[in-house]
């Protein structure tokens, strides 16, 4: 701070939806530090404690965090490349997709299953074909870069999350 380096973080919106909490106490760390010390810490520095405090709260790594929050940007460039449009990170959509990228992962975790009904897929893959290849494109992702297994049911449920970018 002494050197005026500012170093942004370009993950503060998913911080503070994936882990809110965590992101609640980091911002009145920050408001105390910021009192007593007489600086002024800048909004990122709120998302690298909030991370720290994530990681050990959560009983995650910081490379298990990185690794998602890498996975969700790659998500998110797919999202954006295939729909031909920018998504906004502040958005109620982009929020709902990365709430159920977080459950859809921690559900996997601990194998719990639940498969949709093979008429429901079968009217999602045909009425929203796009979206269902994009949501099968990020399954993909998400398998590679977490080292995982996904249940294709899922794809259904992350294609209808993925559908709400589009009206």
């Amino acid at each position: 701070m002494q050197q005026q380096q500012k170093i942004t973080n370009p993950f503060i919106a998913e911080t503070q939806q994936l882990y809110s909490e965590s992101y609640d106490l980091a911002q009145r760390v920050i408001v105390q530090l910021n009192a007593k010390l007489d600086v002024d810490f800048p909004e990122d520095e709120i998302g690298f404690i909030a991370l720290h405090i994530a990681s050990n709260t959560n009983a995650i790594s910081i490379h298990e965090v990185n690794a998602m929050y890498n996975m969700v940007s790659k998500a998110t460039k797919i999202i954006e490349h295939d729909l031909q449009q920018t998504i906004d990170k502040h958005s109620i959509k982009y929020q709902r997709f990365l709430r159920h990228v977080q459950f859809l992962i921690r559900r996997n975790q601990q194998d719990e299953r639940a498969a949709a009904s093979q008429v429901f897929e079968d009217m999602v893959k045909a009425h929203y074909a796009l979206c269902y290849n994009v949501a099968l494109k990020i399954m993909r992702l998400i398998q590679r870069e977490l080292n995982v297994t996904i249940h294709e049911s899922k794809i259904v449920y992350l294609a209808i999350h993925i559908h709400h970018f589009t009206i």
